[in-house]
């Protein structure tokens, strides 16, 4: 069953692989206004971290606007995926802008590091980019748990040359990739469970964060760098940040915090600009701090300890 669903998704990918992205884009934006009416738990979560998030700073009007955009927008990124997999380099240099190019060195230097993303833009365009500061990659990504997805989310990363890692029990793995001066993809901004993160600053919460890539940063003492993606004005842009300041600190706990913290500080002034083109839809505040159990669910006035 799992193989014949794989194989008609596959098929669905390569039909609306046909259609141009000026037809699939306005389609994907009004599933996700569908979505968004017919979905209410996810509409739920949305706007609930995005008050939350924001707190006094939006109006309830402008909350439920950026919940319904952001399901737009994530309309048409499901369907444009099927145009991005069609991409050759040639065409994406064509089709996507590129920022901060300055920040990738040339090839025979390049010494290998972690590269973090997040789910903001289009996910997959970052996979696309491929080696930044490394000579070969690797995308580092959870298991989906309908099996069918999670082939085709495997194929089309490995359709780019990319070697796909699950995210638990990689770490060895991970460090000898960097240390062969390959480069390794992460996408770390979603809720994890306190035994697994750190908790730092994230819009002005309390945030528990995954540790993952300041232990690959002290493990390897190669560069981290920042990427991200968004669309405007009809096009795809593609921006390579600065590597991260890591200067030395003795305390490996503290150097653990520091750069957790400089991730996610990025990140949050990067949503700031385009809030709507972020994955509000996941339980970004699910994990508190300071409680019995870890994981607490958000009601309409913050936190609350949800048992079980």
């Amino acid at each position: 069953m799992n193989q014949a669903v794989y194989r008609l998704l596959s098929l669905i990918l390569k039909v609306l692989g046909l259609i141009p992205p000026s037809v699939l884009r306005p389609a994907g934006r009004a599933l996700g206004s569908l979505v968004y009416r017919l979905y209410y738990r996810y509409r739920m979560i949305a706007r609930r971290n995005l008050r939350f998030a924001y707190g006094d700073e939006l109006t309830e009007a402008r909350v439920h606007a950026l919940a319904r955009d952001c399901f737009r927008h994530w309309g048409q990124v499901l369907l444009e995926t099927a145009w991005i997999v069609t991409l050759t380099p040639a065409r994406v240099r064509r089709q996507v802008v590129f920022h901060g190019l300055e920040n990738v060195p040339p090839y025979e230097t390049r010494q290998g590091g972690l590269v973090v993303a997040f789910h903001y833009g289009h996910p997959v365009l970052n996979a696309l980019m491929g080696n930044i500061v490394g000579r070969s990659t690797m995308i580092v990504i959870r298991r989906f748990d309908f099996r069918p997805i999670d082939l085709l989310i495997k194929r089309i990363l490995g359709q780019w040359g990319h070697r796909v890692a699950p995210n638990r029990g990689t770490l060895a793995d991970i460090i000898s990739t960097i240390n062969d001066r390959g480069t390794v993809g992460l996408m770390p901004d979603q809720d994890v469970d306190s035994d697994r993160g750190v908790f730092i600053h994230f819009f002005g919460r309390r945030t528990c964060s995954n540790r993952g890539p300041a232990r690959i940063r002290l493990a390897t003492g190669k560069p981290v760098v920042p990427v991200y993606n968004y669309f405007e004005r009809g096009r795809y842009h593609f921006v390579v940040g600065p590597p991260f300041d890591l200067r030395p600190e003795p305390d490996r706990t503290k150097a653990v915090d520091r750069v957790t913290q400089q991730w996610n500080t990025f990140a949050e002034a990067v949503i700031r600009r385009r809030p709507e083109q972020w994955w509000w839809l996941h339980n970004r505040w699910k994990t508190r701090p300071y409680h019995l159990w870890p994981r607490a669910k958000l009601d309409k006035d913050g936190p609350r300890i949800a048992p079980h």
